[in-house]
């Protein structure tokens, strides 16, 4: 094999040995433990956590294409396919299938050994929804759905899906049969299929020494989660060593697993080694194929070595060379913790997803829909009572709760990854000595869209079909956690679904709040997405319809008006379903002792419509979805009871838990601590807060003070762009009066949402600018691959009317007046960038691309007199006729680095209403 292949070397018999011997000093530097005194973690061996997936991407292998079939030239009969011979017509290098309503296969013979194949790629478009996935069968055996990779559907047009089987448990073997399946998720007129390409994965020696010094994130499914956690490499034969003096009562803990593809049993061990060169096997453990890609724990008691300085020693060991392309042996979060001399503050963050605070009775709603909630806050908490959500909807939410930064500033607003150049609580409180995990409910909250960076364990709920479970069975896991960790300072985070739609029939709950009579069976509602087009300036608005209604069989119809009051209901059956949970871990941490000397932080990320104004679900800028409960509980139970009025913003818990645990908060944080409220004094909070819904075209609002409320849509689309709302929240809580047109405050706060939008907001900027007497007009579009949903992510605070519109072939156009200047951001751009073309009224034409793939932060495209020319030095934008753009470092979290939900993952997604 070409693979780099590593010797086994028995235990104790020195250095282990590498076939490539470069990487012996890299595989052992590694990086160093957290400085004396940081806490009860004494040695963590993954100090690096980038949020990086090991899997994604050519991290360490080059790749070579070993065949290829080209779909369009091949002789019919070599490919079987599932779709009458009248839709099929064959191109050059494309097979064309028309008129697919149903999904299509394609099925072929082949000898092939999975042993010199590790991938293969397809390239195929005209599926802007949907998945295509990769099937095997050996000879004589039918294609089954436990032989297939998938792979997401995204954009129209062609691109290339990599499937890696290897990594496959079930690629093994003789290949005889081939099969692409295309299950488009609507009807499209025509799907294209190109090359189908075997690749074979040779890894590259530097890259894989670069690897073996740096933690990574890798997931195993373990049901009912995703469990990701922070690894090291353990490449068969070589040894990651670590020196320690050994603590009093020490521990020395770690997880443990393989890699699917990963052939042989593997024996992982570890190996305690005196001054005096004697060894003592303190662990070992053989893992075979059936325990593939499961996380094992392993706990390990160093009493015996209190005192000494050791050298504690990692290793795993295969009876044979394995192919290191297919999988590597992997080494959990391993760390030796001893209780400290001074004990530490520990943190449990609790994100009760969808929860709008007037609907609990701690907020005063007539209902009792809280009681151990109001308790818990009555006996141990300060409860804040007017916190504003920094968006309303999950992503950009969380990442504000996490990073101290609202939604304008931290650039998170889309269907993406959030930006692993945020620095995020965990990854804080993991630099200073922490434990941290992550219980969490899944869907955007998935270790997928970037919530685990920082976490060394991170769990996300898997299954939408026993959603019903998943509040009982996160408090029952983060309880058992919590009783394995207690010896070391940790950061939990608890996050629930609970509320969130489907909206189920939770009883004995709702019976206290509804007379159910004949209507007893069981119901639940769920959210649809409207169709959203130029003609509504692409705006995100959501319909109630029924899911279970046995009884009246009216699955999937909407709701009418009259029976909003069935989802109102069911609302607040969850929040008291959500509160016994609740009720379950308060009294946990209670009997764990935990209480006294752990700080609780109860939120959530956004409210909920329920038909106020029309309007369901969570995607606008309304108090419904905005204002959020916010409970801090202090170790002891200190300040119970407290109830504080100030407006202040969920940007702020960051740098409040940061205070309390007496850690040191990064510079540049739009939050401020409210230590200072919780001792009843004056703190400085900020009387704006700021909301952002980018993805749903709602705009920017600012809240000010808690008596006026200010909405400006941001969007660059009639006919929402610059519309503006203004409330006077004193007199109009409910926002139902908009008295932007009479009230001369709306000019004021709209020049200063210019201003903060021009300072703040995250993308690609365009300047358009024209000193020339007649107009400049054209388009951009994206190149390659195209850019999915681009409609929702053009933005402008400036732009005059007519100046911007939707071409009929799908780009966008603009046209610049004379002596005019106006800015467009582009939010989560494509690598790939823009291809602009146009021309100076009656003048000269110019065709030019915007590429975002290098160093560069900055392009323009000038006229200069008699042409147009690109590049050169950055102009005063203003004095000009032409485009520039800029970006920065954030803008590289581009589309081409979103999140790629795998059928799974989108299935709890769709169910919970978010993709249709």
């Amino acid at each position: 094999m070409s693979a780099v292949a590593i010797r086994r070397v028995p235990v104790g018999a020195g250095r282990s040995l590498l076939a490539a011997g470069a990487l012996l000093v890299a595989g052992l530097s590694g990086c160093g433990s957290p400085a004396p005194g940081s806490g009860e973690i004494v040695l963590r061996f993954a100090q690096d956590d980038s949020g990086e997936f090991l899997d994604e991407g050519n991290r360490l292998y080059v790749s070579r294409e070993v065949l290829s079939w080209d779909l369009g030239e091949e002789k019919p009969g070599i490919w079987s396919i599932g779709a009458e011979p009248e839709r099929i017509r064959r191109k050059p290098r494309e097979l064309w299938i028309y008129d697919v309503d149903a999904p299509v296969t394609l099925t072929r013979p082949v000898q092939l050994d999975s042993r010199e194949l590790h991938a293969f790629e397809a390239t195929a478009g005209g599926f802007p929804k949907g998945r295509i996935r990769l099937c095997w069968a050996p000879a004589g055996e039918e294609i089954s759905s436990s032989r297939c990779v998938d792979q997401r559907g995204l954009g129209g047009m062609n691109r290339v899906y990599t499937f890696q089987v290897a990594r496959h448990p079930r690629w093994s073997g003789s290949i005889g049969r081939l099969q692409l399946q295309v299950h488009p998720a609507s009807p499209s007129q025509r799907i294209r299929i190109g090359l189908l390409t075997a690749l074979r994965h040779e890894l590259d020696e530097a890259r894989l020494a670069a690897a073996l010094k740096r933690g990574w994130k890798v997931t195993f499914d373990q049901s009912p989660y995703r469990d990701t956690r922070t690894v090291l490499l353990a490449p068969p034969g070589l040894a990651i060593e670590r020196r320690l003096r050994v603590p009093e009562r020490a521990v020395f803990r770690f997880g443990y697993g393989v890699e699917a593809g990963v052939p042989e049993p593997v024996c992982f061990q570890v190996t305690v080694r005196r001054p005096r060169g004697e060894s003592t096997v303190v662990f070992e453990r053989s893992l075979g194929r059936a325990e593939a890609q499961q996380w094992q724990e392993g706990r390990v008691e160093l009493a015996e070595f209190a005192g000494e300085t050791v050298d504690l020693r990692l290793v795993t060991e295969t009876p044979e060379p394995i192919d290191l392309a297919r999988g590597f042996p992997l080494w959990a979060h391993p760390e030796v913790v001893a209780p400290a001399s001074q004990g530490r503050t520990n943190l449990v963050l609790i994100s009760v997803d969808t929860l709008r605070a007037d609907h609990l009775s701690l907020y005063g709603y007539e209902r009792e829909t809280s009681p151990h909630l109001d308790a818990w806050a009555r006996a141990c908490g300060t409860t804040f009572e007017s916190v504003v959500a920094s968006a309303p909807w999950t992503i950009p939410s969380h990442a504000s709760m996490f990073s101290g930064l609202d939604a304008l500033h931290h650039g998170a607003n889309h269907e993406a990854r959030v930006p692993t150049s945020l620095i995020t609580l965990a990854e804080i409180l993991r630099d200073a000595g922490y434990t941290t995990v992550g219980i969490t409910g899944g869907g955007y909250v998935n270790a997928s869209y970037g919530f685990s960076q920082g976490f060394d364990h991170y769990l996300a709920w898997r299954s939408p079909a026993a959603a019903d479970a998943e509040p009982e069975t996160n408090v029952g896991e983060a309880l058992g956690w919590l009783e394995a960790h207690r010896e070391s300072p940790f950061f939990l985070f608890f996050h629930t679904y609970a509320l969130h739609t489907p909206y189920r029939f939770r009883q004995p709950h709702l019976s206290r709040f509804r007379d159910l009579g004949e209507d007893a069976s069981p119901r639940w509602i769920g959210t649809r997405l409207r169709e959203r087009g130029p003609e509504d300036g692409f705006l995100l608005t959501l319909d109630w319809i029924w899911l279970d209604d046995p009884a009246r069989k009216r699955e999937g119809t909407p709701l009418a008006a009259s029976e909003f009051d069935w989802g109102r209901d069911l609302y607040d059956g969850g929040i008291a379903h959500m509160d016994v949970q609740m009720g379950h871990l308060f009294a946990g941490l209670s009997r764990l002792g935990l209480d006294r000397s752990t700080v609780m932080i109860l939120t959530s990320d956004h409210g909920e419509n329920l038909g106020e104004k029309g309007l369901v679900g969570h995607t606008n800028l309304y108090d419904t979805n905005l204002l959020v409960p916010l409970v801090v509980a202090r170790p002891g139970c200190r300040s119970g009871g407290r109830r504080v009025g100030d407006q202040v913003r969920s940007v702020d818990i960051t740098p409040t838990a940061l205070e309390l645990l007496g850690v040191a908060a990064p510079a540049g944080l739009d939050g401020v601590s409210l230590v200072p409220l919780l001792e009843g004094r004056p703190a400085n909070v900020p009387r704006e807060a700021w909301s952002y819904a980018g993805s749903s075209n709602y705009g920017v609002s600012v809240r000010v003070g808690g008596r006026l409320k200010y909405i400006f849509n941001n969007t660059a689309w009639d006919p929402l762009h610059g519309v503006q709302e203004l409330y006077l929240l004193s007199e109009d809580a409910a926002e139902d009066k908009n008295v932007v047109s009479g009230d001369r405050r709306a000019g004021q706060l709209r020049r200063r949402v210019e201003e903060r939008l021009a300072l703040a907001a995250e993308g690609v900027r365009l300047r358009f600018s024209n000193q020339q007497p007649v107009a400049f007009q054209g388009q951009f579009e994206p190149a390659g691959s195209g850019w999915s949903k681009r409609w929702a992510k053009v933005k402008s605070w400036n732009l005059p009317a007519g100046s911007l519109h939707r071409a009929p072939s799908g780009a966008i156009a603009f046209r610049v007046e004379p002596h005019d200047t106006f800015d467009v951001v582009l939010e989560l751009p494509t690598r790939e960038g823009f291809i602009f073309e146009g021309a100076l009224e009656g003048g000269a034409r110019f065709s030019a691309k915007l590429d975002l793939g290098g160093e560069q932060s900055s392009w323009q495209l000038l006229y200069a007199g008699d042409s147009w020319q690109e590049g050169g030095e950055l102009s005063e934008a203003g004095a000009v006729t032409g485009i520039v753009a800029t970006w920065h470092e954030k803008a590289a979290a581009t589309e081409d680095h979103s999140a790629q939900a795998d059928s799974e993952l989108l299935e709890q997604l769709r169910a919970l209403g978010y993709v249709d």
